[in-house]
């Protein structure tokens, strides 16, 4: 679904970047992340969560658009 969600965003909807973003502790999403060939770009604290909260650091990562050669 991820490799079809990229296909669609890349190809029709004609964007040049998709980002992602999840919790440190969401291992499965950051592999899926990695094995779809995005990299991280930053970190951040999401704010709707309290301070201290396990689920307040997030990670983003991205992908850009194939380029033809």
């Amino acid at each position: 679904a991820a490799e079809a969600a990229l296909r669609f965003g890349f190809g029709r909807a004609g964007l040049r970047r998709i980002v992602a973003f999840t919790t440190p502790l969401n291992v499965p999403s950051l592999t899926l992340m990695r094995r779809l060939g995005m990299r991280e770009i930053g970190r951040f604290d999401y704010p709707e969560l309290p301070e201290g909260h396990a689920l307040r650091p997030s990670v983003v990562y991205e992908i850009q658009a194939p380029t033809l050669a």
